[in-house]
C-alpha cells in the first residue's frame, strides 16, 4: 500500500498565493525539509533504541512495521526533493 488516503500536497507557490488571497503576507518563508529528515531519522532512530529487546504483540509490531514504511517513504521523498517541509509564517494585512 502506498497511502490509505490521497494525498495533495501543495508546492511552496501554490500556499504563498493562497495565503496571499486570504491577506496573510508571508514574511518568512523557509524549506527546512533537510532539518525536517534529520529530526524523523533521530527520532525513529532513538524510539527504536528505547523498544530494542521489548516483546511486542504482533499488533504492535504490525503497527511499528506500518508506522516505519510510512515514514521511510516521507524521508526518500525529503531526500529526492520530490517533497519538501517548508515553514512559513506571515502577518494579515487588513
Amino acid at each position: 500500500m502506498v497511502e490509505e488516503h490521497a494525498v495533495h500536497p501543495w508546492t511552496e507557490a501554490e500556499f504563498t498565493k493562497a495565503i496571499a488571497r486570504a491577506g496573510v503576507q508571508p514574511r518568512i518563508i523557509a524549506d527546512e525539509s533537510d532539518d525536517y529528515c534529520a529530526m524523523v531519522v533521530d527520532a525513529w532512530s532513538e524510539s527504536m533504541k528505547s523498544i530494542d529487546g521489548t516483546d511486542l504483540s504482533p499488533e504492535m509490531g504490525r503497527e511499528l512495521e506500518r508506522e516505519g514504511e510510512y515514514w521511510a517513504r516521507r524521508v526518500a521523498a525529503l531526500k529526492a526533493d520530490v517533497l519538501r517541509c517548508y515553514r512559513i509564517a506571515g502577518v494579515k494585512t487588513s
